[in-house]
């Protein structure tokens, strides 16, 4: 089974191992890994998939990007070390500006990534405001027109106490995917009025 994993490099300073939780219990508890993604990773490729990670690095000065990024990759070792997947990585590096030319490229280079059919995992918690936007287009495209299904798309929380300290163990991974599905519900949606429209997302919501 072909799995592409996306998510973004963290911007600053800062990478520990920790021991993420998760309410949906769709990761692997119990190991500690830099990224929460890679818990979603972790529980969801084996030995028999073809897995990608594609890492969206953005071009910035800071020189914790790369280091960043190379976190990611240890974390993927660590996890085909233990399963003996199959887990190649590839970095696209995206420039640190809002322009239209940006984003073009981008996704014409995420689309590059796609195969037929494939198992498609993301994570929206680090990278740019705007990628989240960029990923949501990315998924629709891979979903029509190459049959990919969506099955996860994830967000990692962290609290943080009165003097911005992380608070330890308050990390939690998030399913979001329901709101992905949302948004596939409103451009299929064939209603005559805005009040038929409102009744329609009522009765999904009590699904």
């Amino acid at each position: 089974m072909k799995k592409i994993f996306i998510g973004s490099t963290k911007l600053a300073k800062g990478m520990e191992e920790i021991s993420y939780h998760s309410a949906s219990k769709k990761i692997k508890e119990g190991e500690s890994f830099y990224y929460g993604f890679s818990t979603v990773i972790a529980n969801n490729v084996t030995k028999d998939d073809n897995a990608t990670l594609v890492i969206l690095e953005l071009q910035r000065k800071s020189g914790a990007i790369k280091e960043n990024t190379d976190y990611y990759i240890k974390d993927i070792e660590k996890i085909a070390a233990q399963n003996g997947a199959k887990i190649e990585s590839e970095v696209i590096s995206i420039p640190f500006n809002e322009s239209k030319v940006t984003f073009q490229n981008a996704f014409a280079a995420i689309i590059q990534t796609l195969e037929d059919e494939a198992e498609i995992y993301v994570d929206i918690t680090f990278g740019a405001k705007t990628t989240s936007l960029l990923l949501l287009s990315f998924l629709q495209f891979a979903e029509k027109y190459f049959n990919c299904s969506v099955k996860m798309i994830d967000y990692v929380q962290r609290d943080y106490d009165e003097n911005e300290k992380p608070i330890v163990g308050s990390e939690c991974i998030y399913d979001v995917t329901s709101l992905y599905y949302l948004n596939s519900l409103m451009n299929n949606m064939n209603c005559k009025s805005g009040t038929e429209a409102v009744e329609t997302v009522k009765q999904f919501f009590a699904m």
